[in-house]
């Protein structure tokens, strides 16, 4: 076979499409073809030639020198100073903490009707009125708890016909008594800070009972103030020794209790 056969020629053609539709497309492109080819081969020469001659004309072009643009001295606008704006006062809450007066400041309540609440300020200090215990010296009925009606014997014993054994009946003391009693809770007893905060006053009676043995037991708050006032009593009650405890009928029993303590704030306009 011939090497150098043109495979585009028109008898490489006929030959290849004998026999076939030669009215396809891939016949007449295959006749066409070096016609197109050499249509496109002149078309680019043409533009690769004159384009960049037509560049390099007009890419010469002398621009003269017009030396630096002018500078202007813009003036400055001075502004005048605007006043500071005011300074806004911030709230502060300060914690005023309560004044400790010396002891000969301190106002004491006159006792109500026959029993004594004492006074309880906020720094912890604890005093009974003086005028209630000349009045106790005078009447021995009078009692811290002659008031209270739970003031009972939790255990009696059958009275007996034998009228030597029929003994008064004894109630249970502090060691020591009431001054003694008022001493312990004077030194125990501490004023709750947030009830001193909250400007908290008024009484928390306590009612417990001492039995055979002069242990206090059954702890109760017949009236109470707040939440810390009465903890508070009910601590003290607790840190409370051995009561003698209570004689009926020549035999030790059982007995209930109460303590009135009074919780007041001082008065600053009171000192004046």
């Amino acid at each position: 076979m011939n090497k150098e056969v043109n495979i585009h020629s028109e008898e490489w053609c006929d030959l290849i499409f004998e026999n076939r539709n030669k009215n396809y497309g891939a016949y007449h492109l295959r006749i066409d073809y070096w016609c197109g080819f050499m249509v496109t081969l002149v078309i680019f020469i043409i533009t690769s030639v004159f384009i960049p001659i037509n560049n390099n004309s007009n890419s010469y072009e002398f621009i003269p020198d017009e030396g630096c643009p002018p500078i202007y001295d813009i003036p400055v606008a001075e502004l005048p100073e605007l006043p500071l704006p005011p300074k806004v006062k911030s709230s502060i809450i300060r914690f005023t903490p309560p004044e400790i007066t010396s002891d000969s400041l301190i106002i004491k309540m006159e006792p109500e009707d026959s029993y004594d609440k004492g006074i309880l300020y906020e720094e912890g200090f604890f005093e009974s009125s003086p005028e209630l215990t000349s009045i106790l010296e005078e009447e021995r009925e009078i009692d811290i708890v002659s008031y209270c009606e739970d003031k009972t014997i939790i255990e009696e014993i059958p009275k007996q016909r034998n009228s030597a054994s029929l003994l008064t009946a004894q109630e249970a003391q502090f060691p020591g008594g009431k001054d003694e009693l008022y001493r312990f809770i004077a030194t125990n007893i501490k004023y709750p800070y947030n009830a001193i905060e909250m400007g908290i006053e008024g009484d928390v009676i306590a009612s417990f009972i001492i039995d055979k043995d002069g242990k206090i037991k059954d702890i109760e708050i017949i009236s109470g103030l707040s939440y810390t006032c009465n903890k508070e009593v009910i601590r003290v009650i607790r840190l409370m020794p051995k009561w003698i405890p209570a004689m009926q009928y020549g035999r030790r029993v059982s007995m209930r209790h109460a303590i009135p303590v009074k919780f007041k704030l001082k008065e600053k306009n009171s000192y004046l």
